[in-house]
């Protein structure tokens, strides 16, 4: 699926999963239009007078087109044989002054030039009042404009969209941000990791954030308990392996045994984590058959499978993986990931058919 096709399925869906933002413009952009035509007919008035004459050559309408003001417009209906006078201000009184002013000029011009006999008025000189059809065209011109900003704001909000805004990514995505981590605070005189860093804008320690993130996973309601569960990264700037790490060790403070598969062991090892390669599988045959055969063997053997899913789009055994785990969770950066950049990476997921637990969102550089 090309960038272009996959932007405007986006779009689409942005616009019915934000029908309700639709709706509101509708009702907001609908009272301002009657609060507009109420007030523009209090501040403006429209006059105007409508003759009849008994002569219809197409000289005439070039004759009354001169005879136009900045006051007063005039037309000429060749068909009907008819004059129109109209004008707006706020005085009204004086527009129809204006009015009956250039009726009788151009009543002595047509009289002089054509000879015209019949020179009757049909429609008397009258302010109106506010019409239902001046109503209706100011609602349907502020509804087009509430529609287009509307479809503008979608627009912008697919393409440029941060993966900062929870409520965006669930409607987008229909998928559940399982929490969100920030980098730990570095302690200078220890030289080591503090562990109740607090989220700056929920004001929750790192650790109650950890603990949030595996109670979304162990009680998500389609895929309790999962054993095995594959971490996607987004995109390459994701510290895939930091966040793996964390919950790794949040995860082993219940006495689980847990053993990771990455193509990068060495992060994990540093730290005591038990790890083992994936690079051995990468160059078979039956990559599936062998992967599925490793996860039941390490199922055996220990409580929980986490597997770095690293660079889902460009790694085939990732997405092998991703299809014959319990869980897949996707993990993307608040600040630099794109919208576009998670939606692949679901896509890549929901193509083999692998589960999705939800999101977790990191700012661990």
């Amino acid at each position: 699926m090309g960038s272009e096709e996959l932007n405007l399925m986006q779009i689409f869906r942005n616009l019915y999963q934000k029908k309700n933002v639709l709706l509101w413009i509708i009702i907001v952009f609908t009272i301002i239009a009657l609060a507009y035509s109420l007030v523009s007919d209090m501040l403006i008035k429209e006059t105007s007078a409508i003759v009849l004459i008994d002569k219809a050559d197409a000289s005439i309408a070039d004759t009354i087109a001169g005879l136009n003001t900045s006051k007063v417009k005039i037309e000429f209906d060749k068909n009907k044989k008819t004059i129109a006078f109209t004008s707006s201000g706020i005085d009204s009184k004086n527009c129809e002054l204006q009015i009956q002013h250039q009726i009788n000029v151009v009543k002595e011009k047509l009289t002089d030039t054509y000879s015209i006999a019949l020179f009757k008025t049909i429609q008397d000189v009258k302010t109106e009042s506010i019409s239902v059809v001046k109503v209706i065209k100011d609602i349907a011109i502020f509804e087009v404009v509430g529609i287009v900003l509307y479809c503008g704001y979608v627009f912008l909000i697919t393409s440029f969209a941060s993966t900062t805004d929870e409520y965006t990514i669930k409607n987008i995505t229909n998928l559940k941000v399982l929490g969100k981590l920030y980098k730990p605070e570095e302690n200078k005189k220890e030289n080591k990791i503090i562990s109740k860093f607090i989220d700056p804008e929920e004001n929750i320690s790192m650790e109650k954030q950890l603990r949030i993130i595996k109670t979304n996973i162990e009680l998500k309601k389609d895929n309790k308990d999962p054993r095995t569960i594959l971490f996607a990264n987004a995109d390459k700037r994701v510290k895939n392996d930091e966040v793996i790490r964390l919950l790794a060790k949040e995860y082993s403070t219940d006495n689980k045994k847990i053993m990771i598969l990455a193509y990068n062991i060495e992060n994990y090892e540093k730290i005591g984590l038990n790890a083992i390669n994936t690079m051995k599988l990468s160059d078979n045959d039956s990559k599936i058959e062998e992967a599925e055969e490793l996860l039941n063997e390490l199922v055996s053997n220990y409580d929980l499978v986490f597997v770095d899913g690293a660079n889902i789009n460009e790694n085939h055994l990732s997405i092998i993986f991703s299809s014959i785990v319990d869980s897949n969770i996707i993990v993307a950066n608040m600040e630099k990931t794109k919208m576009e950049d998670i939606i692949k990476t679901k896509q890549y997921i929901d193509d083999v058919d692998g589960k999705i637990s939800g999101i977790i969102l990191s700012k661990i550089k």
